[in-house]
């Protein structure tokens, strides 16, 4: 068998990754400021930052800037989630819909649109919260049930039965409203095209508190990773960082 590479080697392989990746993604950043319906140059993106009215800085600064912060909130928020869920259940596959959270929130959404007439994103984001962490639990409680504990085959078939569950009451709210399914139907999507400032920092608190949290949780999340008896040896609470990651 090879050897692994040693650690020296594999911590320069790391950083070079992350340093084309960060590079990656503001090139990302500078394109979705320059390119749109009309392309901008980047002195003209430059000068609309730095506080321009002139020419096209309205369009960089009013249209595209909150664009492009809420796409990289976005991501921040996808890419804490995966990894985060991937640990939960020892999945390498593993993302918020394998363990019934997508399917929670978007069950909880549909039912505040559908009964409490919620209209505006700041409302949606309670619901969703609340309705994936229920879900998020009763897949676990029903896949940390029986011989073995929760196992990554137990969970992702309680994830599935949990989804399949919530997916036809969520069907059945949208079916009987028009202006339900609308609504719903529009949060469901998503589009990051014609959001206002004001967006960014409603949404920033949540998703930072959800990277803090990830943060914190990260030594317990590496070793559940490791298997349940193996973080239970090392001091980690499973049940409750499972709940927390949830």
């Amino acid at each position: 068998a090879q050897a692994p590479p040693p650690p020296a080697r594999r911590g320069a392989a790391r950083t070079v990754a992350l340093t084309v990746l960060v590079l990656a993604l503001v090139v990302a950043v500078f394109a979705s400021l320059a390119i749109g319906s009309k392309s901008v140059a980047l002195g003209d993106v430059f000068a609309a930052l730095g506080g321009s009215r002139e020419g096209d800085a309205v369009v960089v600064r009013d249209l595209r800037v909150p664009r492009t912060v809420l796409g990289l909130l976005v991501g921040l928020a996808l890419g804490a989630a995966g990894a985060v869920a991937q640990d939960i259940t020892r999945n390498p596959l593993g993302d918020p819909g394998l363990i019934g959270v997508s399917a929670g929130a978007a069950f909880a959404v549909a039912a505040g649109i559908g009964l409490f007439s919620l209209t505006h994103s700041y409302q949606y984001i309670w619901f969703a919260f609340l309705g994936g962490a229920l879900a998020g639990l009763l897949a676990y409680t029903v896949g940390g049930t029986g011989y073995g504990g929760a196992t990554p085959a137990k969970l992702a078939l309680a994830g599935a039965a949990v989804t399949l569950f919530l997916g036809s009451f969520t069907s059945a709210l949208v079916l009987l409203d028009v202006n339900t399914l609308d609504q719903w139907r529009s949060w469901a999507v998503g589009s990051l095209a014609g959001r206002n400032a004001d967006l960014g920092p409603q949404l920033a608190p949540f998703v930072i508190a959800g990277l803090i949290l990830a943060l914190a949780l990260s030594g317990r999340l590496n070793a559940l990773a490791l298997g349940d008896d193996l973080a239970t040896t090392l001091g980690g609470g499973v049940r409750t960082t499972r709940a927390l990651g949830a």
